[in-house]
């Protein structure tokens, strides 16, 4: 299997079912393009190459979960100051896959737990076919599934 290729699932915000709302009306738009806006920001790394983002860029629905397939190269990304949760992915994987493609995770993630902070998005995961797994869960716990099913999980405020 390819580790540089992710799959990045991406919520929106669900404020609007909260506030009675249906899915089409101006919230969930509100939240669609929030999340839309992210993800173009999160994927505009130089080591990112984007395959498949059509469901965040649907002008027809808002749907509630978003999907993105990315390459994440060898090319080393710009400079960025991760928080303490990004670089403990990024070293993890580094060990266990390349340490450009676990840096391009890790920045990648540190966009995504940011933007979920500002509640521009809803929860997110991130994945490679062979089973690696980075999940940021309800309870803002992230876990970390590698080497077939061996769990690492801390909040990101916490990092191992």
């Amino acid at each position: 299997m390819n580790d540089t290729i992710w799959t990045i699932h991406v919520y929106r915000d669900m404020s609007n079912r909260t506030a009675g709302e249906p899915d089409g009306g101006p919230m969930a738009w509100d939240a669609h393009r929030r999340r839309r806006r992210v993800l173009d920001e999160a994927l505009e790394d130089p080591a990112i190459r984007v395959i498949m983002n059509d469901d965040a860029r649907d002008e027809q629905m808002t749907p509630v979960l978003a999907e993105a397939v990315v390459e994440i190269g060898k090319t080393p990304g710009a400079a960025m100051v991760l928080g303490s949760a990004a670089s403990y992915i990024g070293n993890t994987l580094a060990r266990k896959i390349d340490e450009a493609v676990g840096d391009g995770v890790g920045r990648l993630f540190q966009k995504l737990l940011n933007a979920y902070k500002k509640m521009e998005i809803g929860g997110f995961w991130i994945e490679t076919a062979n089973g690696v797994r980075l999940v940021l869960r309800s309870d803002s716990r992230v876990v970390i599934t590698i080497d077939e099913g061996n769990l690492v999980s801390f909040k990101p405020e916490a990092t191992p």
